[in-house]
């Protein structure tokens, strides 16, 4: 058994079976992954406040090895029938009360929150395939679009699963290093994982998600002068005792 089981699934919150999709959506697991527990206390709060459908449950995996985090949230899903989706999270992200609900109604089978990195220059955590040496696609990629759009790879801050993804993957989900043994990669790798087995990747750029350091990132979005294009950016908020307004 991997280490760090002992890990029990606790009961979300109940806040509504929102339907955004018009239909109540399915219960599911929240899994937290982390070296250590509540590194910052504006998580705990965005997690307090987050919509979850009914029986729901929320886990918390620590470990530095984060692949075994992953995969333990993954065992677990498994391992209850009535969990039908596994929200990955990190605890150094904020989101919207409404951010997972979102993502649930988008019904597709792997979905991330629009997310950048967490230091400079503070690029969408988004890449191409592994095939072409997994290199980061920038603002360009993704300026001028709304919506979902389908990526190669995309990082797992608030990467929404379905259960028949970690069903038909079979304990082949997340690993360490397996492409450049000098980095973590674990979202890259499960991501070349899931494609091979024919899964496609999309990120909500229509949902960020904020980022945090001594600070949070998030991104934003404006029209262009001139042409009207809608152009993406980032703004750091000092200040983590409130969520910033949305999109314009």
């Amino acid at each position: 058994m991997a280490p760090n089981r002992q890990d029990h699934i606790v009961p979300a919150l109940e806040r509504g079976n929102d339907m955004i999709s018009g239909r109540p959506h399915p219960a599911g697991l929240i899994g937290i992954g982390s070296a250590t527990m509540g590194r910052y206390r504006e998580f705990n709060v965005c997690l307090h406040l987050v919509t979850t459908p009914p029986g729901s449950g929320i886990v918390w995996k620590i470990s530095v090895n984060l692949a075994l985090n992953f995969n333990n949230m993954c065992r677990d899903v498994m391992a209850d029938k009535n969990l039908q989706w596994l929200w990955i999270l990190g605890d150094d992200h904020m989101f919207y009360p409404d951010t997972l609900i979102k993502l649930l109604a988008r019904n597709v089978d792997i979905i991330a929150p629009l997310c950048l990195r967490r230091q400079s220059p503070f690029t969408p955590v988004i890449h191409d395939s592994v095939e072409k040496g997994h290199p980061r696609l920038g603002w360009d990629f993704i300026n001028g679009k709304t919506g979902i759009l389908e990526v190669p790879t995309i990082g797992n801050a608030g990467m929404l699963i379905r259960r028949n993804v970690i069903e038909t993957m079979g304990e082949n989900w997340h690993s360490v290093g397996a492409y450049n043994g000098e980095i973590n990669a674990t979202d890259i790798n499960f991501c070349h994982k899931a494609r091979k087995k024919g899964f496609k990747i999309y990120v909500d750029l229509d949902n960020p998600i904020g980022h945090i350091n001594h600070f949070a990132v998030w991104p934003c979005r404006q029209r262009r002068t001139g042409d009207d294009k809608l152009q993406y950016s980032f703004q750091v908020y000092p200040a983590l005792d409130k969520l910033p307004p949305g999109y314009a």
